[in-house]
Formats: C-alpha cells, structure tokens, sequence
C-alpha cells in the first residue's frame, strides 16, 4: 500500500480490488458496486476490481459483504 501523504484526504477517489469468499451472484455485485468495476468468479472466490470510489465508499462495501456473511481474503489499492 502506498504510504499516506499529507495531501491525501479521506474523500479522496481511489481504485481498489476487493477479494472475498461467498455466495453472492453476479447480478449483487453489479447493483452495489459502482459503475465500471469488473467482475469475476472462479468458484466460490469472487474478485472486484476497477473499484473506483473513496474511502467511505469502500468501507460501506466491505460492511455490506460482511453482513451477507462473505468472507474478505482480502482488499487492495491498484
């Protein structure tokens, strides 16, 4: 991960990649995720990218995953 810099604030857009494991489809994802990101499933390993939003963006994601029960492996900046 990059180190913060004083300039960067919160509300800043970034593009992240989101890997997690559940049973989510397809269609899910493209209703809670913003427009442009990718989608792909190899099982039950589903993996977001081009997730282009800022932080509380990101983090409502993440707490909305969580709370269908899907597991984060894990969250990156790209």
């Amino acid at each position: 991960m990059p180190p913060a810099h004083p300039e960067t604030k919160i509300g800043d857009q970034r593009t992240y990649r989101l890997r997690l494991v559940g049973s989510v489809d397809e269609d899910f994802f493209r209703t809670i995720c913003p427009a442009g990101s990718a989608f792909q499933q190899e099982g039950e390993l589903f993996t977001l990218s081009n997730i282009q939003t800022d932080q509380s963006g990101i983090l409502g994601l993440v707490r909305g995953l969580h709370n269908l029960g899907c597991i984060i492996i894990e969250l990156s900046i790209i």
